[in-house]
């Protein structure tokens, strides 16, 4: 109000109130000097609703949410901090999240909610880095981590049995050297990926939600030289993106994990800024998404023809994350030049539009 009054003071005051939570006070008072390092997490319940999981400033799992009918939410504090990594989330219709993230106790840390209220725990472990998670149709889940051990490890959530023990992954043997990257089929088959510590790309194989998995893991090649990207196409065609070691974008793929893989394929655009970000669709058509080294966003894209890249622009501070819909739609997030949440978008039929911001503060 511009003709506010204040005891003691002559005349007309300009006051200003501020309104909101003292969450949303502390997001305003955050420091946005240092470079952010935190990497929002994207996941879809349900079409047309899209949800962001984040490490804040103040180093608690943070959330917002889209519907087509109110929009897009303020970020929103789910405490549960301090994290000791970005979260990783899966979702299952109509909006039961599964948040996981390392903490800094070094144990996994979930937390998951029933309606509107929200619960955690600890599954303990010795987890290296950021894990990976997936959820089939079934309301399966896997948890999967990079153990101090060296081995990769798991635990599975079945509807009818409730959260199983933690398992080492026997088949993947002691060579993991990066976070995995995982996806799951409708039909709870899970296949995990992986950089060697001899820099090659490996993966091994659980052929359904009640199957062992693989006693062997599979040598994939290539040089690889961060974290593993795969994505679900149609069909069963399974496609893994990479950074390589020249600072190109890599791929391998197969259209049945059981009968083998592709050599690796240099797709270019080197030098990439962060390991990529893809996204797959029921049409067979990918998308892949990364920070170049001017802090651009880059989009490159297959549709039935040769590959194809472009700059979408905007101003990156990390690997972004991205996630199909039904639709057609796809919506990536990412940490901005602001230290908030970074977002675009592409509606089928239409363009990716042009990066913008969704508030919030990130570590």
């Amino acid at each position: 109000a511009d003709n506010g009054a204040v005891p003691g003071i002559k005349g007309a005051v300009d006051l200003d109130v501020f309104k909101g939570t003292t969450s949303q006070l502390g997001q305003l008072a955050a420091p946005t000097t240092a470079p952010g390092k935190a990497r929002p997490a994207i996941v879809s319940p349900t079409t047309g609703v899209v949800s962001v999981f984040f490490k804040g400033f103040d180093g608690n799992l943070w959330w917002m949410t889209y519907t087509p009918s109110t929009g897009w939410s303020t970020a929103a504090s789910l405490g549960d901090g301090t994290l000791g990594s970005d979260p990783v989330v899966t979702a299952q219709s109509p909006g039961n999240y599964d948040v996981f993230w390392t903490g800094t106790d070094g144990a996994i840390w979930h937390t998951w909610n029933s309606g509107t209220t929200w619960y955690h725990q600890s599954f303990g472990g010795s987890v290296s880095g950021v894990p990976a998670a997936v959820t089939d149709h079934n309301g399966g889940v896997d948890v999967l981590w990079h153990g101090t051990d060296g081995g990769l490890w798991s635990k599975q959530y079945l509807p009818a049995s409730g959260w199983g023990a933690n398992t080492k992954v026997t088949g993947a043997g002691p060579q993991i050297c990066s976070n995995p990257g995982a996806v799951e089929n409708t039909a709870g088959a899970v296949d995990v990926f992986w950089r060697g510590c001899n820099g090659r790309l490996y993966t091994v194989r659980r052929p359904s939600a009640t199957a062992a998995w693989a006693s062997i893991g599979s040598d994939l090649h290539g040089s690889v030289a961060g974290v593993p990207t795969p994505t679900y196409a149609a069909g069963s065609v399974i496609d893994v993106f990479y950074r390589g070691t020249d600072g190109g974008l890599w791929h391998s793929y197969t259209h049945n994990a059981a009968s083998g893989w592709s050599n690796p394929y240099r797709l270019g655009w080197a030098p990439l800024g962060s390991d990529p970000a893809a996204v797959g669709k029921t049409t067979g058509a990918e998308d892949v998404l990364w920070r170049g080294t001017n802090g651009a966003l880059y989009h490159a894209w297959f549709s039935g023809g040769p590959w194809t890249a472009v700059k979408l622009g905007g101003l990156v501070q990390t690997q972004p994350s991205m996630v199909a819909q039904a639709s057609g739609a796809v919506d990536a997030v990412f940490n901005d030049q602001a230290r908030s949440v970074g977002h675009t978008y592409y509606v089928q039929g239409g363009s990716w539009h042009s990066p913008g911001t969704l508030g919030g503060f990130l570590s």
